[in-house]
This record gives C-alpha cells, structure tokens and sequence, in this order.
C-alpha cells in the first residue's frame, strides 16, 4: 500500500508529481506523465 503525502500538479508539461511512501522504505518522490489521446489516459510512473 502506498500513501501519498503531497501532491504536486503541472499541467503544462503533464506532469504530476507525489511525495510517497510505501511503510517499507524512505518517502520517494514519484513523478506520473500522464497523456491524454483521444479518450485514453497513458500514465507513466517512475521514482525519482
């Protein structure tokens, strides 16, 4: 389970990033691209 503290919204570059952690290590920071063709929502997830 993951819980978000912060969340963190850029909408020009469709960028959202949280601050999260997962009870079994450090917060990390995660960042989630997200793109929106035609009515799909592609959402990358990577940790910084």
């Amino acid at each position: 389970m993951l819980t978000v503290n912060q969340v963190f919204c850029k909408p020009l570059t469709g960028t959202v990033i949280a601050i999260a952690h997962d009870h079994k290590t450090e917060p990390a920071q995660l960042e989630f691209r997200y793109s929106l063709k035609g009515r799909k929502l592609k959402i990358e997830l990577s940790v910084i």
